[in-house]
């Protein structure tokens, strides 16, 4: 069904010569932009698909049991068991990054950390997400993926720069 929009508050089925008249509400929610009709979520992953996190010179992995983590040096070859801190900070960067809801657009900014997320999939090939974080402001962090910059809750950038070495 294609809706005209023919004069102020009133709407029609293309081609009909009866309109309706809708309410000041109705009509700013079909006359906002575009933009603003998208779902806010970008993704959704199980927390714990999250196998991998590259956040500066670091790469950590999931390890076997919930919770435990290691955490090798790029071009490194042993991996080291992260302390009980890191691997919470770690879990809740897990948890916000597997189903991320952008509070807004973001102006522009310099990323200060790069972070590569890696999400095995059971049926599939692995998925690998990259983001430019740079610092958070008041509760948002700024973040790029691909060419959106983007607004994320502020525990984004809180842990990635925290695990950033």
């Amino acid at each position: 069904i294609l809706l005209e929009l023919v004069a102020p508050r009133l709407v029609r089925r293309a081609g009909e010569p009866v309109a309706l008249r809708l309410a000041p509400a109705a009509w700013q929610v079909l006359t906002r932009p575009g933009r603003e009709l998208r779902d806010p979520t970008l993704w959704v992953e199980d927390p714990l698909a999250l196998t991998t996190v590259a956040i500066g010179d670091a790469v950590y992995a999931r390890g076997a049991v919930i919770g435990e983590w290691t955490r090798t040096p790029r071009g490194g070859s042993s991996a080291a068991i992260v302390s009980p801190a890191d691997a919470r900070r770690l879990d809740e960067l897990a948890e916000a990054l597997a189903s991320p809801r952008a509070l807004g657009d973001a102006q522009a900014f310099t990323p200060n950390v790069e972070l590569t997320v890696t999400v095995s999939q059971p049926g599939g090939p692995d998925v690998v997400r990259a983001l430019a974080l740079g610092r958070k402001t008041g509760g948002a962090c700024p973040v790029r993926i691909g060419d959106e910059r983007l607004l994320l809750d502020a525990t984004v950038c809180a842990a990635a720069q925290s695990l950033a070495r």
